[in-house]
């Protein structure tokens, strides 16, 4: 059996272990794990005809609205699997058919599989792709699709056959409905696209100038695309990230390697110069919004680091350190120059490279993911057992998570962002944000009268005060 053949079932065993480390308390993990939790369950109890029928909803066009198939599917295997532990498994078979998803993409374009399992597992155990991987959310069954989509697109553009954009657009028709994720993909596939046809770009560029003219026409006078991208940019979660969270989220051997290899990517080929352009994009735009950087960022740069450390860095090892050490003078200069010139050192070095990557991805799972904690089970027993399912009760936002989660009961914020476009119509971001802000008046505002009329207006019939 060759090495590559071994290596990667040992890959997406280690793979699926390491995803499985986020669940070890037997707790769910982030706050959203609750809610697609307690959205499959609901789907499970009260069946499709639930869900939203609005279009735009369904893909996920709306601000706040989510495309249903993971609920779905997740709905299907908890009615053949009907278990709580099925929420932690569920994650970590998504998480390694999406490392087995990338393998055969990087395989297609490097057309190398040493190359491809490098780049792999580069993107495997980086901590922000790990993180995206091992939850019960949409964007992990959603980054499987996006392997599968970006496959299924390098093999188009390398055959230039009509045929080889029929599994393309099933897969992707899929993901549309799976998570928001393919309007990534596609930012991410017009990027490749520009640099890959460029010269015909160059040669047409007035008729890409008009098409641009129209679409700007479209964003500007047609109020449906207006609303929608208008929507969805103010929808993007803003945060200030550090320059060393780059390091910590997408992995130090894959940014910097990744970073430093752009110009020899870029003179590869066309598809490798999209990488590269696709890299820096969101590199940058992830200074904006983290949503580009994790893990859409660590994707290129995977694939640009793991090539880069085969082709260049690897073999100037031996002759650097030789060359590092051939002027020392004094006691031990032999004894030390003969070991720089040893195949073993050389082949440390390279190893400590190759290790750094699992290891911090390993580290991550441990220190990265923080389950909240669950202090008040007993108040979520008794609110379970003494108020009505539909029951909507005021409760601190982030609170709203957990109540929501383990009592099924609606809240006021939680509940107008993500259930409303979910089984019914989406609100507009206004409405979002007045939600919330109406949600603070009836915690603080002194007065009373304000805060009852809010409190009937959205129908609160308990109060929820925890323990802090």
């Amino acid at each position: 059996m060759k090495k590559e053949s071994l290596y990667l079932p040992l890959l997406l065993i280690a793979s699926f272990i390491v995803r499985l480390i986020p669940h070890r308390t037997l707790l769910l993990a982030t706050y959203d794990e609750y809610l697609h939790k307690d959205i499959t369950l609901r789907i499970v109890h009260y069946g499709l005809d639930s869900i939203s029928k609005d279009i735009p909803s369904l893909l996920g066009l709306r601000a706040y609205s989510y495309p249903p198939l993971f609920h779905i599917i997740g709905a299907a295997f908890y009615k053949i699997l009907p278990s709580g532990y099925l929420f932690f498994v569920l994650p970590a078979v998504y998480g390694t058919l999406a490392v087995l998803g990338f393998y055969l993409a990087f395989k297609e374009l490097m057309e190398n599989k040493k190359r491809a399992l490098l780049a792999v597992t580069l993107l495997a155990f980086a901590p922000n792709f790990i993180y995206r991987t091992s939850l019960y959310i949409p964007e992990n069954l959603g980054l499987f699709l996006f392997s599968l989509s970006m496959l299924f697109g390098i093999r188009f553009l390398k055959s230039k056959r009509i045929p080889d954009l029929i599994p393309l657009a099933l897969v992707f028709a899929i993901y549309m409905v799976t998570h928001r994720g393919w309007i990534f993909f596609v930012l991410a596939a017009l990027l490749v696209l520009v640099s890959y046809w460029w010269d015909f770009i160059k040669r047409h560029l007035h008729y890409f100038v008009a098409l641009a003219v129209v679409a700007l026409l479209a964003y500007t006078q047609v109020s449906f695309v207006h609303s929608t991208l208008g929507e969805l940019a103010l929808r993007l979660q803003r945060s200030e990230v550090s320059f060393l969270g780059y390091f910590k989220w997408i992995g130090v051997v894959q940014l910097v390697f990744g970073a430093i290899a752009s110009p020899y990517y870029f003179r590869r080929d066309s598809i490798r110069r999209g990488f590269v352009l696709w890299a820096w994009a969101f590199i940058f735009a992830g200074g904006i919004s983290f949503r580009f950087r994790d893990p859409y960022a660590a994707i290129p740069l995977s694939a640009m680091a793991a090539e880069y450390l085969i082709d260049v860095i690897f073999p100037v090892i031996g002759p650097t350190l030789r060359k590092a050490f051939e002027g020392v003078k004094g006691l031990g200069a032999e004894w030390i120059q003969g070991i720089s010139r040893k195949k073993w050192l050389t082949s440390l070095v390279i190893l400590l490279i190759l290790v750094s990557p699992p290891a911090q991805g390993v580290y991550g799972a441990y220190k990265y993911v923080e389950a909240p904690t669950v202090s008040d089970k007993e108040a979520y027993e008794w609110i379970v057992q003494n108020t009505p399912e539909n029951a909507t009760i005021l409760v601190w936002w982030d609170m709203g998570y957990l109540l929501i989660g383990n009592t099924r009961r609606k809240d006021v914020v939680i509940w107008k962002k993500v259930y409303q476009g979910f089984f019914g119509e989406a609100p507009t971001v206004q409405e979002a944000t007045q939600a919330y802000s109406d949600h603070v008046v009836m915690f603080s505002s002194n007065q009373r009268e304000w805060a009852y009329y809010l409190m009937r207006k959205y129908n609160v019939s308990y109060i929820f005060a925890d323990r802090r």
